[in-house]
């Protein structure tokens, strides 16, 4: 049912089987028309579609809103690439309807299927909103909204389910809930919101909210009562599994996010990024909220401008009870590649770095060289980190750092905790880019600056007592012409003292002095 106007068509029944088939009641034609209803369908029973269609969408040309998408039964499976689509097609005038979908059970996408509004006109996109007891959403499938050309904005995606999962064995094929916006689209990006109890995140899926030109990114938020996992694979980059709220080659602003749980549970390859990549846009801000946190095997929190052109870093704010964090044991990259923690970085080309602020009520542990860190490696000033915790352990070659490796600024790092724990060293050699040898990595709490001349931040660690032990390191070092920064105490006890044994056998093999296996400030 379609025409200048759009159709309407009307389903009541017990149960709904679509294969190879479609439903459409869309708005074609010149000119404009009272516009119809889209699609609504009742249905006391199940839905299933198998290489099928269901859909209310804006052709060309047409000034007619869509009438959008209604789908109500027990269950609803989309599957071989099936769809539910409202949009507004290149060169449309009207808007995409909204899309509702309500599963009393269940909602399960598989295998290139989606449930998708979007523009490429000046009208905007639908939004999409679900409703259902538990969403399933696999290989190649998603629920989208892009703006693929002109000027109006992608629609909103919200999300209401007990539980929420993201499964993929076809590696490279987007697979989770997305909207973004595409050159030549100048719209915003639409946001994300979901509400559950239960997210998982795996390898090769994602929540993420792009902005590819000037458009603004869109924001996300989460909130899970119960836990949130984001679980990826050793064969899959970090950047394949997570949540992604990027600006990426254009000018356009990058999206917030905030998310908020009871665990938040991240391993193997995983990201959560709010970031500039190779375009002047700012990154968003990031406020991550949960009771108890792990980040394990190159898993990692950041707003970062590191790859940025110009265009600022965001800021990030961790609030939690109890965080660990665990960097990957075997990793020969463990500050690189095989990045574990949480950061914030200024771009080479310019920009601000963010401030990074984490509160952890009971306790903050980096152990298996992980990394709390911010910097600079252009002309623009690092951002400042602020750590608020009852204690504070770094071990095993982990590291609290700020660094400049260009002309501007590193942040300062301030502490303030009950106790402040600095231990051991970590035993396997890994390649030091500020060295250029192989090191083993004491654990530390460092600002640095290299050799472009801008100047170390300085370290303030306020806390009833202090321990630097088994050769690790507090220090403020300058590499370069930069000054190095000031260290400040403020402590009822301060004990420095240890050798670690590991590092004095690794200096000796390298026919080096063992003073540096020493604990020192």
């Amino acid at each position: 049912a379609g025409g200048v106007g759009g159709g309407t068509v009307y389903i009541r029944g017990g149960r709904l089987q679509l294969s190879n088939a479609n439903v459409f009641a869309s708005a074609s034609g010149t000119g404009s028309g009272d516009p119809g209803m889209g699609v609504d369908a009742e249905i006391s029973g199940d839905v299933i579609f198998n290489g099928s269609a269901m859909g209310a969408n804006v052709f060309s040309g047409v000034e007619t809103d869509s009438g959008g998408v209604r789908l109500t039964a027990e269950n609803i499976a989309l599957m071989n690439f099936s769809e539910i689509q409202s949009v507004a097609n290149t060169g449309s005038l009207g808007k995409s309807g909204d899309i509702e979908v309500a599963a009393r059970s269940d909602l399960t996408l598989d295998y290139g299927s989606m449930i998708r509004t979007g523009t490429g006109g000046s009208g905007d996109s639908g939004d999409i909103q679900i409703d259902a007891s538990n969403i399933a959403i696999r290989d190649g499938s998603s629920l989208y909204s892009p703006v693929f050309g002109g000027s109006g904005n992608g629609g909103d995606i919200d999300i209401y389910a007990e539980g929420i999962e993201f499964s993929n064995n076809f590696p490279g094929y987007l697979t989770g809930i997305n909207t973004r916006t595409y050159n030549p689209g100048t719209g915003k990006a639409g946001d994300i919101s979901i509400h559950t109890e239960r997210l998982n995140i795996t390898a090769g899926t994602e929540i993420s909210t792009p902005t590819f030109f000037t458009g603004q990114g869109g924001n996300i938020s989460l909130t899970s009562t119960e836990f949130i996992s984001i679980e990826g694979s050793e064969n899959l980059a970090p950047f394949a599994t997570g949540i992604f709220a990027n600006t990426l080659y254009g000018s356009g602003q990058g999206g917030n996010l905030q998310l908020t749980t009871n665990r938040l549970d991240m391993t193997t390859n995983t990201a959560i990024q709010v970031g500039t990549f190779w375009g002047t846009g700012h990154a968003g801000d990031a406020r991550i909220e949960a009771q108890t946190m792990q980040l394990q095997d190159a898993s990692f929190i950041t707003t970062t401008g590191q790859f940025g052109n110009g265009g600022n870093a965001g800021n990030l704010e961790v609030i939690a009870d109890s965080i660990y964090i665990s960097g990957s044991e075997g990793s020969s990259d463990p500050f690189g590649s095989g990045f574990t923690g949480m950061s914030t970085m200024a771009g080479p080309w310019g920009g601000e770095g963010g401030q990074l602020k984490i509160t952890a009520t009971d306790n903050l542990t980096l152990t298996n060289r992980s990394q709390i860190g911010t910097g600079s490696a252009g002309p623009g000033p690092g951002g400042d980190t602020e750590i608020i915790t009852g204690l504070l352990e770094v071990n095993n070659g982990a590291n609290i750092q700020s660094i400049a490796k260009g002309s501007g600024d590193a942040g300062n790092i301030q502490i303030v905790a009950n106790q402040v724990r600095v231990s051991g060293v970590h035993p396997d050699p890994f390649f030091n880019d500020i060295t250029g040898e192989a090191n083993l990595a004491p654990s530390a709490i460092t600002t640095q600056t290299l050799d472009q001349g801008g100047r170390a931040g300085d370290v303030m660690i306020t806390a009833d007592a202090i321990e630097v032990t088994d050769g690790a390191v507090i220090d403020a070092r300058t590499f370069g012409p930069g000054d190095g920064g000031n260290i400040h105490f403020n402590a009822e006890s301060v004990s420095i003292g240890g050798e670690n044994a590991d590092m004095r056998e690794f200096l000796a093999s390298q026919g080096k002095s063992p003073f540096v296996a020493r604990s020192r400030v």
